[in-house]
């Protein structure tokens, strides 16, 4: 067997995976700070509510239990209702969350309480943790949704309307996150009556290259629409917002009549009629 010929082989690409470190710096500056105050505010609360040898540690139990539930009523804030800025969720969510809650500290306090000598405390500390820090969450995702969804209902669209679509890229970005679910989110958020992303199976913009999904000819940067139909006035106050976000694509306007427009329920009553329209 002889050697390779590395003489030959292609040399290795010098930039091809370099990092973002504009992009990325204000990401860790934000984390940083949001941690600080996290960490400041739970250490503010041991101090107020310290825990002596052999007993149990409420404040750090509070602690985590409190920061769960405020973790739910973010996550459904920030993915249902608002099209937040990209340096929000690591802020808030990673950094001052991620500060105020404490699994370290948590271990620490089960071990303190073993070697102490009071195991049964211990035991009950770490299963009343996992147990109330899971239902704090699942209570606090179902109570916002349900907050939010009574103040969120629409009224029933009818008659004449304004459909807006948007055509761009599979592949378009704002702040890393895809544009076609940040104008959905945006519109949502703005109590738009309805939008709507769909993925396209061939096409052509302005590059003039054809993206199709042919199984022999791939691509990899499909076509999407995304529709949004309002009244007029709804659908003109939300077009600043397409400008700030759509900086390459293609907007079009168009009259509709609305013919049946279905919120929550059918004129039956009966769940499970959200979407059902015709335009």
């Amino acid at each position: 067997m002889t050697a390779p010929d590395t003489e030959s082989l292609p040399a290795p690409s010098r930039t091809a995976r370099r990092p973002d470190v504009r992009g990325q710096a204000p990401v860790v500056a934000v984390v940083a700070l949001g941690g600080a105050l996290g960490a400041t505010a739970r250490y503010a609360l041991s101090l107020g509510w310290p825990a002596h040898t052999g007993q149990f540690p409420w404040a750090t139990f509070w602690t985590n239990v409190v920061g769960c539930a405020v973790i739910g009523v973010f996550m459904v804030v920030i993915t249902d209702v608002w099209a937040a800025h990209r340096l929000v969720r690591p802020f808030f969510g990673t950094g001052v969350l991620g500060g105020f809650t404490t699994f370290s500290t948590y271990t620490v306090d089960i071990q303190k309480l073993v070697d102490s000598g009071h195991p049964r405390t211990g035991l009950a500390y770490l299963a009343a943790t996992l147990l109330a820090a899971l239902t704090a969450v699942w209570l606090a995702v179902a109570a916002t949704r349900g907050v939010l969804k009574g103040e969120a209902a629409m009224t029933r669209l009818t008659g004449r309307a304004l459909r807006v679509t948007v055509f761009i890229g599979e592949h378009d970005t704002w702040h890393h996150k895809p544009l076609y679910s940040e104008i959905v989110h945006r519109a949502h958020a703005a109590g738009l009556a309805g939008a709507s992303a769909f993925r396209g199976i061939e096409g052509f913009g302005a590059s003039s290259l054809i993206h199709t999904s042919r199984l022999l000819s791939l691509s990899e940067d499909l076509p999407v629409a995304v529709v949004i139909v309002d009244d007029e006035e709804r659908v003109r106050a939300f077009l600043p917002r397409l400008d700030e976000l759509v900086t390459e694509g293609l907007v079009i306007l168009d009259d509709c009549e609305v013919i049946r427009y279905v919120d929550r329920k059918d004129e039956e009553g009966n769940p499970g009629a959200k979407g059902k329209n015709s335009l």
